[in-house]
């Protein structure tokens, strides 16, 4: 995810809310590439990162706790999203390799690498973080890591989650736009690609 998941490049100028973060001490990632666990935090980003694009949206918000339905609306374009970025960079990496693919996805504002992911976790509770951006709240039910939605709209505020949902919302069409192009033959090119996805979104008020 990218985390994308919510971590995505977007963050780093919507986003200014501070928030008091588990009190363990930060640990950074493992050198090595983390691997798809839901019991640890990482981990359980990484199993979302492989499976969302065949997940579909219903099954990449089960990764969510939300308690209230503005939580489920927000979960849901995010995963909308996450599959759409997915399925995008899946094409792309048959049509043209992975080091394209990379570069498409970065152009979404995704990332799968966690190799600067700050982890703080304090039992059943964690945040995730990359340098620059808003710590993402985590909290673990049943042995399982899930992206906690009622700590996330607390930190970021009502304004910002309009925001970040309008973006996700714009971002999975563009994403499901020219991966269908791709699909048709319409886009051969890579500058064709990043070009279509390579575009400024509207304001939102």
């Amino acid at each position: 995810m990218r985390y994308a998941l919510l971590l995505s490049m977007l963050l780093t100028t919507l986003v200014t809310a501070q928030t008091t973060q588990p009190t363990d001490t930060p640990t950074a990632a493992p050198a090595t590439k983390p691997v798809a666990d839901r019991s640890k935090p990482v981990g359980m980003c990484v199993l979302f990162d492989q499976t969302v694009a065949d997940l579909g949206i219903d099954g990449a918000m089960k990764f969510y706790h939300c308690t209230s339905n503005a939580h489920r609306r927000y979960a849901r374009s995010e995963s909308e999203f996450y599959v759409a970025v997915n399925k995008l960079v899946r094409v792309v990496k048959e049509k043209h390799g992975e080091d394209q693919a990379k570069i498409v996805r970065t152009i979404c504002g995704d990332s799968d690498d966690y190799s600067d992911v700050t982890v703080m976790e304090d039992g059943d509770s964690a945040a995730i973080q990359r340098p620059g951006q808003t710590p993402f709240p985590m909290i673990k039910i049943e042995g399982k890591w899930h992206f906690s939605l009622p700590d996330w709209f607390d930190i970021v505020g009502e304004e910002q989650i309009v925001a970040l949902r309008l973006h996700y919302e714009a971002a999975a069409d563009r994403a499901d736009a020219v991966r269908e192009k791709i699909e048709s033959g319409e886009y051969k090119t890579m500058e064709q690609i990043t070009e279509a996805l390579d575009v400024d979104e509207p304001a939102t008020e």
